[in-house]
């Protein structure tokens, strides 16, 4: 962060990432031109919002399994994603994508 020391804006200098700090505390200083110079400060909390910036990622990236015929209705495997992001941008959902035979 920094600030500008006429107007006392301050602004991100870098990109900020949730996933690698979803805080900052920055603390603002303001000095008087008086002598002696008087000086205060100001805490700043800063949270930081998330974006949708991370995909899901499956614990495997590939899975194989073998299941006997007329296994109808019933459970053949467990695949886990899970998204970095937080909320409902890392809330995952599955569906079948290019499934043959069925």
């Amino acid at each position: 962060f920094e600030v500008d020391n006429e107007t006392g804006v301050v602004r991100v200098n870098i990109s900020l990432d949730r996933e690698i700090a979803n805080e900052h505390i920055i603390v603002l200083q303001a000095t008087d031109g008086g002598i002696p110079p008087m000086s205060s400060t100001a805490t700043v909390n800063v949270l930081v919002d998330d974006v949708n910036d991370n995909s899901p990622t499956f614990s495997q990236t590939h899975y194989s399994i073998s299941i006997a015929e007329n296994n109808d209705d019933r459970q053949v495997i467990s695949a886990v994603a899970t998204d970095d992001d937080a909320g409902a941008n890392g809330r995952v959902r599955y569906t079948l994508n290019d499934t043959d035979n069925f």
